[in-house]
């Protein structure tokens, strides 16, 4: 069995998010001393990747996912194998193999600026709470938060805290007072 010409398994670049959909069908494969009154050619594939899957009949490869990780396996061997009902038995298939490259969707991340704090040393504790990082990603996303100094220092844990993207700052140790310029990372 000969591959037809034209669009056969040509490699393919899939755009995680941007692409949405993407198919890709190729020719059909024909032999020259292919009969009509033997079964048609018939398509398998090897196992495939989750994101991807695959109409036989029309010879149509589907991409779509919205999930980044998929580009960790990236990129992807997919093989094709084509038989006809006339050369089963005698022949072995033909298999042919394209490559998929997944590019990951750039994630851009942002987040609410902090207000000004003041704290007078041994009074009650003043607090501010964070707006939650936002993202362009609409795949599974997962934002963990840390804080620091702009200088890049640790966040002091002296008199000061960071949980549930709240700022908490309170003590009676005169030797915590200053200026203190923080900064969320996302």
């Amino acid at each position: 069995m000969e591959p037809a010409s034209g669009n056969l398994l040509a490699d393919q670049t899939y755009a995680v998010q941007t692409d949405g959909a993407k198919t890709f069908t190729f020719d059909q494969f024909t032999r020259s001393d292919f009969s009509p009154a033997f079964s048609p050619v018939t398509y398998t594939t090897s196992t495939l990747p989750s994101f991807v899957t695959f109409d036989s009949t029309s010879r149509t490869f589907t991409f779509d996912s919205d999930d980044n990780a998929i580009a960790a396996g990236s990129p992807y061997t997919i093989e094709v194998s084509a038989r006809d009902g006339q050369h089963y038995v005698n022949d072995p298939a033909i298999v042919i193999s394209f490559t998929l490259t997944v590019m990951a969707y750039p994630v851009a991340l942002s987040s609410s600026s902090i207000n000004n704090m003041q704290y007078l040393v041994g009074n009650s504790a003043v607090t501010q709470t964070l707006s939650p990082c936002t993202t362009n990603y609409l795949g599974p996303t997962s934002i963990t938060y840390s804080m620091r100094l702009t200088d890049l220092t640790p966040f002091p844990t002296h008199g000061m805290s960071f949980s549930s993207l709240t700022i908490l700052v309170q003590t009676i140790d005169q030797n915590n007072d200053g200026l203190y310029s923080i900064e969320m990372i996302c």
